[in-house]
């Protein structure tokens, strides 16, 4: 049987959380990706010791602060479209979803 429920208002803290998180393991696969991409360049340059040291230094920082900056970012972004979703479901009366009760035989 199916129902029929609205979503009529998200909490906006909880809908941040739960961006920045997904920011945050967003920001982890593209730091490491990023330090892949940076030790192929140096296995296939074979640039000299300053060159690779900045590019140690710069993966490093791929890896640290990228996360941290994209989970801070999705975080905000979060509670904005949060609290853009709550205001337009009050003008026009949230979204609604089917979701179906497999409890009844």
């Amino acid at each position: 049987m199916l129902k029929t429920m609205t979503i009529s208002r998200v909490r906006v803290f909880a809908a941040g959380k739960f961006a920045g998180l997904l920011g945050l393991a967003l920001g982890l696969l593209l730091g490491t990706l990023g330090l892949v991409g940076v030790f192929l360049r140096m296995l296939i340059d074979a640039a000299p010791l300053g060159s690779i040291l900045d590019l140690v230094v710069a993966a490093g920082l791929a890896v640290v602060a990228g996360p941290i900056v994209l989970g801070v970012l999705t975080f905000f972004s979060g509670v904005v479209l949060a609290g853009v979703y709550n205001q337009a479901a009050l003008w026009l009366g949230g979204m609604s979803i089917e979701l179906i009760d497999e409890t009844e035989d």
